[in-house]
């Protein structure tokens, strides 16, 4: 039979469990000490080290009922943390304040979070009563707050040594965590002037950092360069949002956005992040299969941006963004690593922007997914931080891909030029080629036209040497005038020493030496060279003498001359032609008269082009057009005048020599 516990072993037992449980009360009392504020001017103390916290999981305790709470419920906060991460709870805190000076004072207190559902702060004086300080809802614009600052503020006075107890309770569908400081009215304007003189300085260098790289950006790549600017409008816009400035400066009044717009338009600065970098690294051309997931990623962030108004408040939504953001941060890295591969310019420093924002994300989740392991303000600075090493190292980025696509511009420009001037020899090496084939072409043209005018000039003496050895008369002076002037006729327009026919160089019809000679001597070449073939058509030919000296080329007026003749003889059908000289002012005129069939100034005008003949004609139609030619090279000046019926006249007007003899022969 076992022994019975003695009396002394009871009373031993009685005293220890007495012991215990003053001790246990004792550390409850203890467990949340009381702040002591201070009236000096910079005071500013950490409320977080000094609250008791607790989660209603129900929602359905009341003020009364907490303030009845022994103290079993509640718990000094983690780390001296407000902070609860995900849940849906109502959230509750106390803490007790007292005046440690001797004077009444006037304190705010910080309830730094830029939103909340429900947010109620009360002071509890030790006599049971309750004051109201702070009472604010998600549906309240930003100006319904008593003190209108971006995080929630309530003020709190205290006579020389009174202690009160704060209660704070609030719901909230983004994170719990919530500092809490206790601030002298000059430490928190100078505290918060600081903070936004800080902060608006980040947005702006951020904007502007990004409005001139998105412009040198887009002057080379285009497209990829706008995704870049949405990603840095995007998160100077998550920026504002997070430290509490959107809500006070863009849209107070927007009170629903105000709630949804942390998940939103950080995901949405995500997603034109994700597009930035697949744009610039040009990863569809290199790795489709990487394409795809960083496409898909950039899918599922727009997603979430969709879906924040419907799930916001829902454990899942919150806790599925922040791995999504992590991973979207991981696949930019891996899609940089893969252009770093490849030699991409600007992949290190873009690897050293995205490795930043990446170490800073994976903190800032960290500390929403744990409660109380270290305050949200540390990853805040970490990622404003990060942003702003972001910036430069993305400056940092286009500014060496537009180095690279200059250098490329250069490079095309420099061959480009290089293929302008070889098109531009090549252009000229063919213009000289059409240039020569026109001259060429002009210069066949130009000796076809001399052979065809000296062979017909040749037809005429040969035709009067024919006549003359047909009919028996061979008058040797005659032929050896003919002769004569076939020879002058051929070294004129065949053997030229300007050249042979068909060079191009000089025009035959145009190569003749002007002098001073009697113009009977043209008049006596006709006679002797028509006047046997007018006699054998029965044309009465007469050529009047002329005693006058001129100056001009004799072959050049003699074939002149002989044209006109041989045209009236051949086609003008007529019956008397007189050839003869008349005197003008400072020259003489060669006339060609005769009666025959006429021609109207169409005709005439016709006739004057080359290859142009009359009906019934068996020449070349070059007549007229060689007299009109030779006599504008030669400076003749040469007319013709014609009526139907009437007849046909040509004038030759040619310059006459100083001291021109008389009509009656005398030789000076």
């Amino acid at each position: 039979m076992p022994k019975r516990p003695g009396l002394r072993t009871i009373q031993f037992a009685i005293l220890y469990l007495l012991t215990l449980l003053f001790t246990s009360s004792a550390m409850a009392e203890d467990a949340c000490p009381i702040a002591e504020l201070s009236a000096e001017a910079g005071f500013r103390l950490d409320l977080g080290q000094f609250a008791c916290v607790y989660a209603d999981e129900s929602r359905a305790l009341t003020l009364p009922q907490i303030l009845s709470d022994s103290g079993s419920n509640f718990a000094p906060a983690p780390n001296g943390l407000v902070d609860f991460s995900f849940g849906s709870a109502r959230y509750w805190v106390r803490v007790k304040l007292r005046n440690a000076e001797d004077t009444a004072g006037i304190w705010w207190v910080t309830h730094d979070m830029p939103t909340a559902d429900l947010l109620r702060v009360r002071a509890v004086a030790a006599d049971g009563s309750v004051t109201k300080l702070l009472e604010l809802s998600n549906d309240a614009p930003f100006y319904d707050r008593p003190i209108p600052h971006r995080h929630l503020v309530s003020s709190i006075s205290l006579e020389p040594a009174e202690v009160t107890e704060l209660v704070i309770d609030y719901v909230t569908g983004q994170g719990t965590q919530m500092p809490v400081m206790a601030e002298s009215v000059a430490a928190f304007i100078e505290r918060t002037q600081g903070e936004t003189a800080r902060h608006m300085m980040l947005i702006a260098m951020l904007l502007g950092m990004g409005i001139i790289s998105t412009i040198y950006f887009y002057s080379l790549e285009g497209p990829p360069a706008l995704f870049y600017g949405a990603y840095v409008f995007s998160i100077a816009l998550w920026l504002a949002h997070i430290e509490g400035y959107g809500f006070q400066f863009l849209y107070p009044n927007a009170t629903t956005f105000n709630i949804y717009a942390y998940p939103m338009v950080g995901f949405t600065s995500y997603s034109f992040g994700m597009l930035f970098v697949v744009r610039l690294t040009r990863i569809k051309h290199h790795s489709p299969r990487l394409n795809i997931l960083a496409l898909s990623t950039t899918a599922l962030l727009f997603f979430m941006v969709f879906l924040a108004p419907f799930a916001l408040s829902t454990v899942w939504y919150k806790t599925g963004g922040l791995i999504l953001a992590v991973l979207s941060y991981m696949v930019q890295l891996v899609v940089i690593i893969s252009a770093m591969r490849r030699g991409h310019a600007a992949g290190w420093m873009l690897f050293i922007g995205f490795l930043s924002t990446f170490v800073a994300t994976v903190l800032l989740s960290t500390g929403y997914l744990t409660a109380g392991l270290f305050p949200q303000e540390l990853a805040g600075s970490v990622l404003r931080v990060s942003f702003l090493i972001e910036a430069f190292a993305f400056s940092g980025a286009i500014a060496l891909r537009v180095r690279e696509a200059r250098r490329a511009r250069d490079q095309s420009l420099r061959e480009q030029l290089r293929l302008y001037q070889e098109s531009l020899r090549l252009s000229e090496a063919v213009r000289q080629a059409e240039t020569d084939r026109q001259e060429a072409e002009r210069s066949a043209e130009q000796s076809r036209a001399a052979l065809s005018s000296a062979a017909h000039d040749i037809r005429q003496p040969l035709s009067s040497i024919q006549m003359q050895l047909s009919e028996g008369l061979s008058d040797p002076s005659s032929i050896k005038g003919s002769l004569s002037y076939i020879d002058d006729i051929l070294r004129q327009g065949l053997e030229n020493e300007a050249g042979p026919i068909g060079a191009g160089l000089k025009d035959p019809l145009d190569s003749g030496t002007t002098e001073r000679f009697p113009a009977q001597l043209i008049l006596d070449n006709i006679t002797a060279m028509f006047a046997g073939e007018a006699r054998s058509k029965n044309i009465d030919l007469r050529v009047i003498n002329c005693s006058i000296f001129v100056v001009a080329d004799p072959l050049s007026l003699m074939r002149v001359t002989s044209n006109l003749v041989s045209n009236a003889i051949n086609h003008s059908g007529a019956k008397r032609i007189l050839v003869g000289c008349r005197r003008a002012p400072g020259a003489v005129r060669i006339e060609v008269h005769d009666d025959g069939a006429g021609m109207t100034s169409e005709q005439i005008t016709s006739f004057s082009k080359p290859g142009t003949k009359g009906g019934g004609s068996s020449g070349q139609g070059l007549g007229l057009s060689i007299v009109s030619k030779l006599a504008k090279q030669n400076g003749l000046g040469f007319s013709l005048e014609s009526r139907p019926t009437r007849g046909t006249s040509g004038v030759i007007t040619v310059r006459t020599a100083p001291y021109t003899p008389q009509i009656d022969g005398e030789q000076p």
